[in-house]
């Protein structure tokens, strides 16, 4: 399992900047999801966040 939080201490260290790209609105997603997401971000201080909400296109998986 990816140690985010030690992968992104490591760039920052390096000076690199981080944008984080979030998918939010699957199924399985809840009230706190949201919530957990921004606590990551400002946690490992992703200097730039992204959110997209999940759209299920006709024909794919997430539309049936």
């Amino acid at each position: 399992m990816t140690d985010y939080h030690k992968t992104i201490r490591a760039l920052h260290d390096n000076d690199i900047t981080i944008m984080g790209c979030f998918a939010i609105g699957f199924d399985h997603d809840n009230e706190g999801g949201f919530q957990k997401t921004v606590d990551f971000i400002i946690e490992t201080g992703i200097d730039i966040s992204r959110f997209a909400i999940v759209t299920p296109f006709p024909g794919t998986a997430l539309n049936k």
